[in-house]
């Protein structure tokens, strides 16, 4: 459970995050549509790559309300964007991805761009209290300050 894993459990989760989505943005030099606006979206940003941030184009969720915003980032609902102009979608829950990716597809009509993070892994929840420190330094893991977020 949440609260029960190790302090290296923790790090592993978002050193494993970061890798994958590393390898995704290298994979793919398209833009970004994430699939999914709580509490993993909002801690997904903190691990994001900065110098990728500008190739997500906006969070998708059923329930956004207009104005919501990630980090800046707007926050949509799906009936609202044009699936057509998609290129790459990221599903973004560590509880409900199989649900989400299934969504998210059929939303945009398409498999072969719709991604997950989470596929080989056992299900979550996985801690979100942690995240790596500067990729250039050999800091241990930092708390995040404050809750993520209620949505």
């Amino acid at each position: 459970a949440v609260g029960t894993v190790p302090r290296m459990g923790r790090a592993f989760h978002a050193a494993y995050v970061r890798q994958r989505l590393q390898q995704l943005l290298r994979d793919s030099d398209r833009p970004w549509v994430i699939f999914g606006a709580g509490d993993h979206s909002r801690w997904l940003m903190t691990v994001w790559p900065s110098e990728s941030r500008d190739r997500i184009q906006c969070f998708l969720d059923d329930s956004a309300d207009e104005g919501d915003e990630i980090d800046g980032i707007r926050v949509l609902r799906p009936a609202k964007y044009d699936a057509a102009r998609t290129l790459s979608v990221l599903v973004s829950s560590d509880t409900i991805e199989g649900k989400l990716h299934r969504r998210a597809v059929a939303w945009c009509g398409r498999t072969d761009d719709v991604y997950r993070l989470y596929k080989s892994l056992p299900p979550g929840p996985y801690d979100k209290d942690w995240v790596p420190g500067p990729r250039e330094s050999n800091e241990p893991p930092r708390r995040v300050a404050g809750r993520l977020g209620t949505r």
